[in-house]
């Protein structure tokens, strides 16, 4: 059989590794834990699941620390977790059968990581009560690929002091790296929630901090990666500093004009900006690099309404929606869309499926009652805006016009 070794490096991870490490029994033969640091309770409880801990001093290197956890695997795979991350029993068989095929050296999985941000790119609605209580009440999720479960092999290492990752070196090793169905499920938000209120802005800019610093150590190293440019990038847009932030993803694009990362934060920005003329070519240029991603279909349709053309919107909303079926922002836009063209039935059972998506949208309610109103259903519109303002909609011209309304419903 197969013998799979987990994988993880800590530091005050006591609130977090417990269940880490129970929602892996059964599906590993090993775990290998490196502390780099800990003053709180988190070897006490490592040693409680296995005896193989050992301690790193801490170098400012990220991939340095999972390297050294490398060393004491004797497994043929090796699965890697952080201490905030859990894996759901409905994924075991799929990781056994993964490594039993031994198809490829390593493998992508889906780090879900669960958030209350709905202005992430690609955020996800959880769409129930039941569905957000699974999930520890978070709102929904924003989803990416890395590759964490992978082959033992003396040629396989982490890269980069921070942001550190295995796939590019599985890759110059010549290595092909397959994609799995597998999901991480990542609660590091988690991690200010439990804070002391007092301490939790504190603790966590200390810690964007901590990585900025290695963020331009690892810039230093590599000035001419577009990559690194892009991680420093965001930690100044997380520290507010967009400034730095578009100068960074200015240095990315004359590395690399096609990265398309960078291209998609420079589109973004110059639409903020309401550039929306400039911000379409970024747009194009992306989509003309990368036809499946929904994000830059669902920018292409917000700079088509600004420039009222709202034919070329309505069709860039529906490709992002193809793209991804449960994508919010582009339902409701197509909603809004849909009732400026006076399409309005097919306005209601658009912004309704955004409604499926995140219930308690006071856009989605709102903009259902300027169909209703358009219709002349006037104690449907008043339903549905009243339901917006409860919701935090804030339009005092609304509360108005739901006062006159309700005075004409009454006369």
């Amino acid at each position: 059989m197969v013998k799979l070794s987990l994988c993880l490096i800590v530091k005050n991870e006591e609130v977090f590794l417990e269940e880490c490490l129970l929602s892996v029994q059964g599906l590993v033969d090993e775990i290998v834990i490196v502390d780099t640091g800990s003053t709180d309770k988190t070897k006490e409880i490592a040693v409680k699941f296995t005896s193989k801990v050992y301690d790193f001093e801490w170098c400012d290197d990220f991939a340095a620390a999972r390297n050294e956890s490398l060393k004491y695997v004797t497994g043929d795979w090796i699965l890697v977790l952080d201490a905030d991350e859990v894996i759901a029993k409905e994924d075991f068989g799929r990781i056994r059968n993964l490594i039993e095929k031994d198809k490829f050296k390593g493998y992508y999985v889906c780090q879900r990581n669960y958030t209350n941000n709905n202005t992430i790119t690609e955020f996800v609605y959880a769409n129930s009560a039941e569905m957000r209580k699974k999930i520890k009440g978070f709102l929904g999720w924003s989803d990416c690929w890395i590759v964490r479960l992978f082959a033992k092999d003396e040629k396989i290492k982490f890269l980069g002091e921070v942001h550190e990752v295995v796939d590019k070196n599985l890759s110059e090793n010549g290595y092909e790296i397959g994609f799995s169905n597998i999901i991480i499920n990542h609660y590091g938000e988690l991690k200010n929630i439990y804070s002391n209120s007092s301490n939790s802005n504190n603790n966590l800019l200390e810690k964007l901090y901590f990585y900025k610093k290695l963020a331009e150590k690892k810039v230093k190293n590599n000035p001419n990666t577009a990559r690194v440019h892009d991680e420093l990038a965001i930690i100044y847009r997380k520290l507010g500093n967009s400034a730095d932030a578009e100068k960074e993803w200015d240095k990315c694009l004359k590395i690399n004009d096609n990265y398309v990362p960078a291209l998609l934060e420079k589109a973004s920005l110059t639409k903020k900006r309401g550039n929306f003329q400039e911000a379409l070519e970024y747009y194009n240029k992306i989509v003309n690099l990368r036809s499946d991603l929904p994000e830059a279909f669902l920018g292409l349709g917000i700079c088509y309404v600004n420039l009222n053309d709202l034919a070329r919107a309505q069709y860039c909303f529906n490709l992002a929606i193809k793209l991804n079926s449960n994508y919010f922002e582009a339902w409701v836009n197509l909603g809004v869309v849909c009732e400026r063209l006076n399409q309005l039935e097919e306005a209601k059972v658009v912004l309704m499926k955004a409604l499926d998506i995140y219930k308690d949208s006071e856009r989605a309610y709102y903009n259902l009652g300027v169909v209703y109103e358009k219709e002349f259903d006037l104690g449907r519109a008043v339903d549905f805006y009243k339901k917006a303002l409860e919701l935090g909609y804030k339009d005092k011209e609304l509360e108005e016009r739901v006062i006159k309304i309700e005075e004409i419903l009454n006369d």
